[in-house]
């Protein structure tokens, strides 16, 4: 009939799994707090979690750096040792925990927090086959995307002996760089996103913004494409973090060591 309001836009609560106002900031049902649905909230918190980080790895290196120049001039040497690479590689993945507590101050709540941006998939068998699948996902792309990289000459040539127990260091460290990455981009704002606009505006939006925040325009189509393809990860398993964080922390770790295999 004409002069009735029009119909209020709803959401399901990922805690109760009833249908709540879109637009409220707590669930009717369960009083949970809900992810925000206001573009420029979705933004502004991304925004001001990747500041954080990049702000924690700043103030970082200005310590760092001078340290590892004067190192280098001592030692006259134009190469990285393994100690200084580990560091650099360990520092970054520290810094990026900060995005994790930046998005914790929206909730205010971890069972908020995880209610929202859950880890596994419901079952351990959905669970493992979720890993397994992201795993072995990860490091075939990152042989791909190395593969394309060395043809095109693009990245950066990394020359330093590594001892096999260093792989696990830099496994952990990019594992918290997967975890990191995929609470913000695909947890936080493509889930949050995707309520508002739907999942392949999401898709896309949380994508470009992954891959600006790169830096480096040379590889930033390479970069949108990871995106795309984690987006699709996240969403096609159920909206929780498993898959998209283990090819992520895989594909990081593989970029690291094929470059350094294949330069022996």
């Amino acid at each position: 009939m004409s002069g009735e309001p029009p119909a209020e836009k709803r959401v399901r609560c990922r805690n109760c799994g009833n249908m709540t106002p879109m637009y409220g900031k707590f669930c009717i049902y369960c009083g949970m707090k809900m992810l925000p649905t206001r573009i420029t909230q979705i933004l502004g918190i991304s925004v001001g979690a990747l500041l954080m980080s990049m702000g924690i790895l700043l103030i970082a290196s200005m310590i760092m750096f001078p340290m590892i120049a004067v190192y280098m001039i001592l030692m006259r040497t134009t190469e990285l040792s393994r100690e200084v690479f580990l560091t650099m590689v360990a520092l970054m993945a520290g810094s990026e925990l900060v995005m994790i507590l930046a998005i914790f101050f929206y909730f205010d709540n971890w069972r908020a927090l995880l209610t929202w941006i859950k880890m596994l998939p419901s079952g351990r068998s959905a669970a493992v086959r979720s890993i397994a699948l992201g795993s072995i996902g990860g490091v075939l792309c990152s042989a791909v995307v190395t593969f394309i990289a060395r043809c095109l000459h693009l990245g950066i040539e990394v020359e330093v002996q590594l001892v096999p127990t260093d792989i696990l260091v830099i496994f952990a460290a990019m594992l918290i760089v997967g975890l990191s990455e995929e609470f913000l981009f695909r947890g936080f704002m493509q889930q949050a996103l995707t309520l508002r606009l739907g999942f392949w505006k999401a898709l896309l939006i949380s994508s470009a913004v992954f891959a600006v925040v790169h830096v480096d325009v040379r590889i930033m189509p390479i970069i949108f494409a990871l995106g795309i393809l984690l987006g699709m990860v996240y969403e096609k398993s159920g909206r929780t973090l498993a898959a998209p964080m283990a090819f992520h922390a895989l594909y990081n770790t593989f970029q690291v060591i094929f470059p350094i295999l294949l330069s022996f």
